[in-house]
């Protein structure tokens, strides 16, 4: 029995499932327990033996069976269906890809949900993460996830057309000492500070919300004036982010929150009446 294909045996006992027959046989110790797959009588020094029916069973579904059904079906281990795969040619490993690409996900999550217990631990875990942080350690997370927005591009959501902050030019102006603007407005309100003699500073402190570990845990002005110690936003459009950082700035900084001064889109259209004396005015 043991040379024998196991699908001729699963034929012969009448029985749906070849992978059932294989284990039986190993329980009552007609296989080698050290070889692996449901192919312990097609197994020779751990080469699979390839039959024609295992040969046209693969050629006839690689293309539409994930390796995992393959394997189970097969009765091999998914490296041995693509080391088959590659032999037969049907299938190339191109630069960088490894076996998993044609699978989407090494443990075969790909579709699929987490259950309502797996999250429940994932948010514990997340949840413990914040446990006992310190100012220090909140201010420095802040400042290195700003960091790195700011070198891949993304501090502000740019690409989205539908989003209200879409038309915004982030990037470096030459005219002001190279600093980094998020906006075509804050550069033009500096420009416009420039020309009227006002001394300014792009976001020189960020204030975090103490306690606060959700949602809006800090605020950085875009503007202060050290002369006049005053702060600056520049907000053409408020939306809910927006104001809850202005709320919880009013909460936990209120001294500072009355320096602070909003240039809206009414106060920047107002602005913007005298551009032809802005040099550089974008």
């Amino acid at each position: 029995m043991l040379q024998t294909n196991h699908k001729e045996i699963t034929k012969h006992l009448k029985r749906k499932h070849p992978e059932n027959v294989c284990r039986i046989a190993r329980q009552i110790g007609l296989t080698d327990k050290q070889r692996s797959g449901f192919l312990k009588g097609m197994v020779s020094h751990n080469k699979i033996k390839w039959d024609s029916e295992m040969i046209d069973f693969l050629i006839g579904n690689y293309k539409t069976m994930s390796f995992d059904k393959l394997s189970k079906n097969l009765g091999v281990s998914k490296n041995v269906v693509s080391a088959k795969l590659l032999e037969l040619e049907l299938w190339k490993l191109e630069e960088g890809e490894t076996i998993w690409t044609q699978n989407k996900h090494p443990k075969g999550m790909a579709g699929k949900n987490h259950s309502n217990k797996s999250k429940k631990k994932m948010s514990k875990s997340q949840q413990l993460k914040w446990v006992g942080i310190t100012k220090e350690q909140l201010l420095e997370r802040t400042l290195k996830s700003r960091k790195t927005r700011i070198k891949n591009g993304t501090l502000n959501p740019l690409l989205n057309s539908s989003n209200p902050y879409s038309r915004t030019k982030s990037g470096k102006r030459e005219d002001l000492n190279n600093t980094f603007f998020r906006s075509a407005w804050e550069a033009n309100v500096a420009r416009y500070f420039n020309l009227l003699g006002v001394k300014w500073e792009y976001e020189p402190k960020e204030f975090v919300f103490e306690g606060v570990k959700r949602g809006c845990i800090s605020y950085r002005p875009d503007f202060y004036l050290p002369d006049e110690d005053r702060w600056v936003e520049v907000k053409g459009w408020f939306d809910k982010k927006s104001k809850t950082k202005l709320r919880r700035f009013k909460k936990y900084y209120p001294v500072e929150f009355n320096k602070l001064e909003i240039i809206d889109e009414d106060r920047y259209k107002a602005i913007a009446k005298n551009k032809k004396l802005v040099p550089g005015w974008e």
